[in-house]
């Protein structure tokens, strides 16, 4: 914080990087304070590997992704003076080679005069992984603290990351840049032959499988998404996102959905004629102890409400709705449950200060409450999959299931309850 403090105070009106200089918005701005460092696929405008850098904002709840091309070009364009052996058909094919990048222009065209071939230095992966500094890159996504992050995919190669935000291209354009600004959903996958992630505070890179490192860029995001916020001072307890395909916030208890009118986005050809405004929904937490304990409460009696209907009913595929209220509900207060027992470790209750009623709250009823969820789910489950025509049957037998023995889900809330119990875990 202090340094960016300092380089706020330095910044006035412009920032120049490597020549180039930027306007000083609350968009555009130099952070070194980098999060993340690793090589993703991301979709712009194909499908490729990138550079990706997460890094901090000094707005409260605000992250960046920087994006950089691979071979990402440094410095001017100069003339390249072919060799022998060399000629337009090599400036067209070689692309990056000994950390200089050619390329070659059309007649008229080109950056570096008469020449049609250029050249100037470029990165490498060893550059990359050897964490030398990358400079502000004209392409960036900014997420603030209500911004979507999603990751998604059921097997390892389709995982994906998919993000909602600000799309910032700064194009510069002789005396004064131009930045473009989009609202845009975007999505990024890690690279098979790339699981590696330097996260701030490690020393070394991490190696990981597909879903870990999926993972850790999620969370990492997360993160950052909470700084200076509410989740930090502990007002409130739950980072809301809204959830497209859901048509609302990620938790209603928690959350309150809000629709605002969008200056970045776009309107339908309709729209447009009836000269209608383009809105972006808001899914923003739930704040003080009150209003938090009135949502704990809410969150025990709807999840209960639906675990007694799926148990009363036997249902399984005619209910999904019911199964998916219930298993969310207990989900999230495990989730809570989890984190407030490491918090309530660690601190006293003087640290705990406002969100100490909440905490108390949560961690008194989280395990009767998943555990009753628990059984009238896994009692259901146990029930329908063992059914002469039941379709879940003919499911878990294609998936080498058969054998699986009675009280698998109410072995699962244990093991969520209690992560670092070897017996559970064994069970």
């Amino acid at each position: 914080k202090a340094q960016q403090q300092e380089l706020s105070s330095e910044k006035q009106l412009e920032s120049v990087v490597q020549g180039i200089r930027y306007e000083a918005t609350p968009n555009i701005q130099v952070a070194d304070d980098e999060m993340a460092r690793g090589i993703m696929e991301f979709q712009l405008e194909t499908m490729k590997p990138r550079y990706v850098i997460l890094r901090s904002s000094e707005e409260a709840g605000a992250a960046f992704l920087d994006i950089y091309d691979r071979d990402e070009q440094q410095g001017n364009w100069s003339c390249h003076h072919y060799e022998e052996g060399q000629d337009t058909n090599w400036c067209l094919a070689v692309g990056t080679k000994d950390n200089t990048r050619y390329q070659l222009f059309e007649p008229g065209d080109s950056p570096c005069g008469s020449c049609w071939c250029c050249k100037r230095g470029a990165f490498t992966d060893e550059d990359f992984y050897g964490f030398k500094p990358l400079p502000f890159r004209r392409a960036r996504i900014k997420l603030q603290s209500d911004d979507q992050v999603l990751h998604g995919g059921e097997k390892p190669e389709e995982m994906y990351i998919k993000v909602t935000g600000e799309h910032i291209w700064v194009q510069p354009g002789g005396a004064s840049d131009q930045m473009e600004v989009k609202r845009e959903s975007k999505q990024f996958k890690v690279v098979p032959s790339q699981l590696k992630i330097k996260l701030r505070g490690t020393e070394k890179w991490m190696a990981a499988s597909v879903e870990d490192l999926t993972k850790a860029w999620t969370d990492a995001i997360r993160v950052l998404q909470t700084v200076g916020t509410c989740l930090e001072d502990g007002t409130c307890f739950v980072q809301c996102t809204y959830v497209e395909k859901e048509g609302g916030c990620n938790s209603n208890h928690f959350c309150s959905l809000s629709w605002e009118e969008d200056s970045l986005g776009s309107v339908s050809w309709w729209g447009w004629v009836r000269q209608q405004k383009a809105t972006r929904a808001r899914c923003t937490p739930k704040k003080g102890k009150w209003d938090n304990i009135k949502a704990w409460d809410k969150l025990l009696e709807d999840g209960r409400s639906a675990a007694h209907h799926i148990e009363g009913k036997g249902c399984f595929a005619t209910c999904r709705d019911k199964w998916n209220d219930a298993s969310r509900a207990s989900n999230l207060a495990v989730s809570l449950f989890n984190q407030f027992k490491d918090i309530k470790s660690t601190s006293s209750s003087d640290d705990l200060g406002r969100s100490k009623a909440f905490v108390d709250r949560v961690l008194q009823d989280t395990v009767g409450f998943a555990t009753e969820l628990g059984e009238s789910m896994g009692k259901t489950y146990d029930v329908k999959r063992k059914g002469t025509l039941s379709p879940l049957r003919l499911i878990m037998a294609k998936a080498g299931c058969s054998g699986l023995e009675d009280g698998a889900i109410q072995a699962s809330v244990q093991s969520a309850l209690y992560p670092n119990d070897a017996k559970i875990k064994a069970k």
